[in-house]
């Protein structure tokens, strides 16, 4: 027969403490509440440990002490000191525990009071945000007040795509498009390469150009294609890179010769630049063995790995 395990109670040994069982086999193993009861009957059938006091032992102790501190048999244990005061460095007045200023000095200190610039109504701010700001106001109608009175910032523009002349502040010019309005802004923003305005030919160098430029990754995917994307030399497949085997920077040299104006449009369609025959698939340890002048550091790696010698 399956005992019913909800109907049965049972009791720590230790504590005399109710027991919860969850199922049947705790009604015969389980002895004890917690680790901590378990740990002292061991310690006591040990002999470490005197026997634990029954909570009906110290209600019986509890009201006999109580009892004698009512006749005066027993002094009463001493009450806790109240919390003391300090006084405020500045003003002396009482200031909570440890503090050593009041929150009306340390206002004073941290914040500093300054007049607006327009009304004249004193204000107080930090003084990290005065050191950021020169001019203080107490709203936005002071603000507008007195820029319309001090127009020295405002200054004369031209648009840099229509042409028209506008007034604007200088902050807004430097933080904000320098444009008349909207219209010019998102035209301004939309137009790239060639057409943009603040387009200067020759500010990035050609070599990055072509490196970045979407014809050199279909060359370069074409070479990893062509050798089923392997080291020629080792056959592997991490660390892939396209090695030239006449350099890059010869066949840039003699297209710089060659070409003096809109080099990059142009070398977009130099042949020599884009053979697939001039390209080779190299592991990083082996390129790095082919070009021995661009970092000595990757080349020790690459001789380790590979355990090579170069004579």
């Amino acid at each position: 027969m399956i005992k019913d395990f909800h109907n049965i109670k049972k009791y720590c040994l230790v504590c005399n403490k109710q027991l919860i069982l969850n199922n049947t086999r705790d009604i015969e193993r389980k002895k004890y509440c917690s680790y901590k009861c378990r740990g002292i009957d061991n310690a006591q059938k040990n002999n470490l440990i005197p026997p634990m006091p029954t909570r009906e032992s110290r209600k019986k102790a509890g009201k006999t002490i109580s009892r004698k501190m009512k006749l005066g048999l027993i002094s009463k244990p001493p009450r806790k000191e109240k919390t003391k005061y300090w006084n405020c460095d500045i003003c002396n007045k009482p200031t909570s525990q440890g503090s050593t200023r009041c929150r009306e000095c340390y206002l004073k200190t941290k914040n500093i009071e300054i007049k607006c610039a327009f009304c004249g109504i004193s204000m107080i701010y930090k003084k990290s945000r005065i050191k950021a700001q020169e001019n203080f106001f107490c709203n936005k109608s002071c603000k507008l007040n007195w820029n319309n009175i001090h127009k020295i910032e405002l200054g004369k523009y031209n648009c840099p795509i229509c042409g028209k002349m506008f007034e604007k502040y200088k902050s807004m010019i430097k933080t904000e498009n320098p444009c008349c309005s909207v219209r010019c802004a998102s035209y301004m923003t939309s137009k790239k390469g060639n057409e943009s305005i603040f387009y200067i030919d020759g500010r990035t160098p050609l070599r990055k150009q072509i490196k970045n430029s979407y014809k050199y990754g279909e060359w370069r995917h074409n070479v990893f294609n062509r050798d089923d994307y392997k080291c020629v030399e080792c056959s592997s497949n991490k660390n892939i890179h396209a090695h030239h085997i006449i350099s890059f920077s010869q066949l840039l040299d003699k297209f710089m010769i060659k070409i003096a104006k809109n080099r990059y449009q142009k070398s977009l369609k130099y042949k020599s630049l884009w053979n697939i025959n001039n390209g080779i698939t190299l592991c990083e340890n082996c390129h790095a063995i082919r070009h021995p002048d661009v970092n000595f550091m990757k080349i020790e790696k690459a001789i380790q790995n590979k355990r090579i010698r170069i004579n």
